[in-house]
């Protein structure tokens, strides 16, 4: 009796995370590393749980803290897992969206904040496991920093694509509650300005140049977000999608946005910071709220921008302890051009797509030292690679390093990816004036954003993503 209890609560909370201390001394234990083990992670009893929740009306009444285990695409419990893929393909298939996505990002911040009704791809390589609604239904979101919306399939549907697990049938749900068109909380907060139904509530629309789309009503309800110690209840605003087409074949089941905005997830629980970081093994977390956020390290500035992205005080690139010497202008954010230049920490962004004055620098540096060492180049897609049997710890290969303001990051392996004899240089040209720094060059580093401060921590991680 006692198992089906277990069995059943675990059922019932959907979504198991690990809770980190806020305190690096009490961080020994990191965070689990067996994602295998997610939906099967024993809970004390409901009376032995500590709870916490969150209220639309006044999001910053109650701390909320929680941690969201990063599960990969090569995992089983991914809804994109394909054992025929290997990991390369996966990994390819990643990069062809991370340059579609930063094609994207660009064109739709080129049309302005507010304006533009375009959305942005979101790579399939990391998903976040948590439950919505009353019962809880359990569901996947891609976290993405590029979107300020949550948004999911809904029933009932009048056109939706095939997704795992079941779509969220919102008249099943005793919390689901519609917003009214005339409410705050559907004229104000968004990024993008919300429209009115035929019922006159409050309705949104993503749509992707791919032809992609999501349609559907912005309604309250019940996030569910559980620990080994807590669960956490969060009241959100978000999208119910009754009208989706997903053209790419890649059916996302949700998006959770983490936007530096007042309707993102982050937004809506008033947390003042949160972390994140995967190792070279595909392990980690995101850690949400002050209290749980691992603000370690080094810090460098967070740039204010009307959009919440999270743009940084970068300065140059260096290679074998020499700078580029790039212009203020490439990696500066141009206050005439706000929205098109800059550079930016993106979760959604598989690998680095540099601003091309400063890929055309890097690579003649990079030509050069090869040519030197007597290695000959060759192309894998868009990436130039070199012949390389040592592999990316090989010293022979050149040190790069970015540059911020206050610290200088040593790429080391994460500037490189090994296929065969060959080492790959894993950033891409980019023809627009505006930097992305994608997740490969961030492996094994904790990024703790301190959105109070506008601060970006960055700490050098084991290969395990612990201190």
């Amino acid at each position: 009796m006692a198992i089906k209890f277990l069995i059943y609560f675990i059922y019932i909370l959907g979504v198991a995370t690990l809770m980190v201390p806020p305190s690096r001394a009490n961080h020994s234990t990191g965070f689990s590393r067996d994602f295998s083990s997610i939906r099967s992670l024993a809970f004390s009893p409901p009376s032995a749980n500590k709870s916490a929740t969150s209220s639309l009306a006044d999001p910053s009444s109650v701390e909320i803290s929680f941690s969201l285990p990063l599960i990969h695409q090569t995992s089983p419990l991914s809804p994109f897992y394909d054992p025929k893929k290997t990991v390369g393909e996966i990994f390819l298939e990643n990069v062809q969206i991370s340059g579609e996505r930063a094609q994207y990002l660009y064109l739709r911040r080129a049309q302005g904040t507010g304006t533009s009704r375009f959305q942005i791809p979101l790579t399939r390589d990391f998903v976040v496991l948590y439950s919505i609604g009353t019962p809880p239904v359990e569901t996947f979101g891609v976290p993405d920093t590029g979107s300020d919306l949550v948004w999911l399939q809904c029933e009932p549907c009048q056109s939706c694509y095939e997704q795992t697990p079941l779509r969220f049938n919102s008249r099943e749900s005793s919390s689901y509650k519609l917003v009214d068109c005339d409410s705050s909380k559907c004229t104000t907060g968004f990024v993008n300005k919300m429209t009115c139904d035929d019922n006159d509530y409050c309705e949104y629309e993503v749509n992707y140049e791919d032809g992609s789309y999501s349609r559907g009503n912005i309604a309250e309800e019940i996030m569910t977000v559980a620990s080994t110690h807590s669960t956490s209840r969060i009241d959100v605003l978000f999208g119910c999608g009754f009208n989706n087409s997903e053209t790419s074949g890649r059916n996302y089941p949700s998006v959770v946005g983490l936007q530096n905005t007042k309707r993102s997830l982050l937004g809506q629980i008033g947390a003042k910071a949160f972390s994140y970081c995967h190792d070279d093994k595909n392990n980690g977390a995101i850690q949400i709220g002050k209290n749980n956020a691992r603000l370690w390290g080094r810090k460098t500035a967070l740039l204010p921008n009307s959009e919440g992205l999270y743009i940084v005080d970068f300065k140059d690139i260096m290679v074998n302890n020499k700078t580029l010497n790039m212009p203020s202008y490439v990696f500066g954010h141009e206050d005439d051009y706000p929205e098109t230049t800059g550079v930016m920490i993106d979760s959604g962004a598989a690998i680095t797509h540099l601003h091309f004055m400063a890929f055309d620098a890097l690579l003649t540096k990079i030509i050069a030292h090869m040519n030197n060492k007597g290695k000959r180049m060759s192309r894998w897609g868009d990436l130039y690679c070199w012949d390389n049997p040592g592999g990316v710890l090989d010293p022979s290969l050149p040190e790069i390093r970015f540059v911020f303001v206050d610290l200088a990051l040593r790429l080391g392996p994460n500037a490189w990816r090994q296929k065969e004899q060959d080492s790959c240089l894993m950033i891409t040209r980019y023809p627009h004036q505006l930097t992305i720094i994608g997740r490969y060059q961030l492996r094994n580093i904790n990024l703790g954003f301190d959105l109070e401060n506008m601060k970006l921590w960055i700490d050098i991680q084991k290969p395990d993503c612990r201190p």
